[in-house]
């Protein structure tokens, strides 16, 4: 990969390129990777049924994503510098984490996201923004206005208003399930269709829509911190203990039960805050 300029049109394409190793390998690649591995929940409860066609090693990619450790804010970080020196040590956990984020099906709707900082000056109606870093977007509209309202005096916050039809729902997956959380991949653009200053709240609405990749009129690329869909929660009507095996695969047997059942209660794991999460 020496000397490829990374776009956000080949990011993806070049990490799928990279082997698919364990959670705990993937981060022992990562800078800093001795507090990742100290830190983030890796390990799963010693009992559980994961959905077909998962493995132990999906599930914690998304679940360490959504801990509080911040490897999140170090991820992006990292893709926001757009150097494919910085990125590619995070080459491993971005196809582990894609490859789990790819078992949930998109669904087509309306999202929110609220950041603490005003819009780019240069946004305009029919800018279209790159969002190099992992979004975390919501269908709880007061999620998303708690986050942007969160701005530190002065103005302003910003809501985003994204109608997409490729986010991906980790509500049952998530520490955080009171987030409503969806997932939109490294590279995703978006349009801006209207912006308004909503003077009471001090925070921007922008009406976005995502694109296709491969549109680049009027691109701007942002440095802003990033922050459902129906999808089956996780099954626990069978209690299988975990492979030890490197992928972490677990098979998983059939069963024909409908009752709903609650996600994943991660914090019995470690001692995690209940708090709400600070990725946006």
């Amino acid at each position: 990969m020496k000397g490829q300029k990374l776009t956000a049109e080949n990011l993806r394409s070049t990490y799928l390129k990279v082997p698919l190793l364990s959670i705990t390998e993937a981060i022992q690649q990562v800078p800093n990777s001795w507090t990742h591995l100290s830190f983030c929940p890796i390990s799963l409860p010693p009992y559980i049924t994961l959905p077909s066609g998962w493995t132990t090693n999906d599930l914690a990619a998304i679940k360490v994503y959504t801990s509080p450790c911040r490897l999140y804010d170090a991820l992006n970080e990292a893709l926001r510098t757009e150097k494919i020196n910085e990125i590619q040590p995070w080459f491993s956990y971005l196809k582990l984490f894609d490859t789990a984020i790819n078992k949930i099906p998109p669904v087509k709707r309306r999202y929110c996201r609220g950041i603490r900082v005003a819009p780019d000056s240069s946004y305009k109606i029919g800018t279209v923004i790159t969002w190099w870093g992992v979004s975390s977007v919501s269908t709880n509209r007061s999620v998303c206005k708690n986050f942007a309202s969160l701005h530190s005096g002065g103005c302003c916050g910003s809501l985003y208003d994204i109608k997409s039809i490729s986010a991906r729902n980790i509500t049952n997956y998530s520490l955080y399930p009171g987030e409503a959380e969806s997932i939109l991949l490294p590279g995703t653009k978006v349009k801006i269709i209207k912006i308004e200053l909503d003077s009471m709240s001090r925070v921007y609405v922008i009406d976005v829509e995502a694109i296709s990749p491969d549109s680049t009129d009027g691109t701007v690329t942002v440095k802003s911190t990033t922050t459902t869909t129906s999808t089956p929660p996780l099954d626990f009507t069978a209690v299988l203990p975990l492979s030890t095996a490197t992928n972490g695969t677990v098979t998983v047997k059939s069963t024909t039960t409908t009752t709903s059942t609650p996600p994943l209660d991660f914090t019995a794991v470690l001692p995690l805050s209940t708090a709400t999460s600070n990725k946006r």
